[in-house]
């Protein structure tokens, strides 16, 4: 229906991007968690505040529901993928902007190099920036394939 070549491509895409970025936060929980234990048998307690790993948890959900959903090759399928990838990319802008507004706080224009960050975004790694610009790779195309289908079908029934 949409081109099955590209759509095969995109399809293998978003599932490669969706699991390599579940892993990604398996592993990254998981290496957290035990370093936590680690630090709480020396005595040392740390302050934990949850919701970076919430937004990356978020983050694979809509990339998994984008992922199942291109994989139907159906129109409504293609319509929810955009939305979960519309989903990924306003929680990387909100963790943008999150990041400019905690170093306007400090009073800094920028993190110190040993604090990690891509772009002046806190905690952000190369991995994550290859997300967002897969994620809005695949956005814009499913946009311009939707965008494609409407004037397909409007065409269609003026001349009918």
């Amino acid at each position: 229906m949409f081109g099955l070549s590209i759509m095969n491509l995109a399809t293998g895409v978003a599932i490669f991007v969706a699991a390599l970025n579940t892993l990604w936060l398996v592993w990254g929980t998981i290496s957290f968690m035990l370093a936590r234990s680690e630090a709480a048998r020396q005595g040392v307690g740390w302050f934990v505040d949850w919701s970076h790993t919430f937004m990356h948890a978020r983050i694979s959900l809509a990339l998994i529901v984008a992922a199942a959903c291109l994989w139907s090759r159906t129109v409504r399928g293609l319509v929810i993928s955009a939305s979960a990838l519309t989903w990924v990319v306003i929680e990387y802008a909100w963790w943008a902007i999150w990041s400019q507004r905690f170093l306007a706080s400090m009073d800094i224009p920028e993190f110190h190099s040993s604090t990690p960050h891509v772009f002046n975004i806190f905690g952000a790694t190369g991995w994550n920036v290859a997300v967002l610009a897969i994620a809005l790779a695949l956005l814009l195309w499913e946009l311009k394939t939707l965008i494609g289908l409407l004037i397909k079908a409007r065409s269609k029934h003026s001349y009918a």
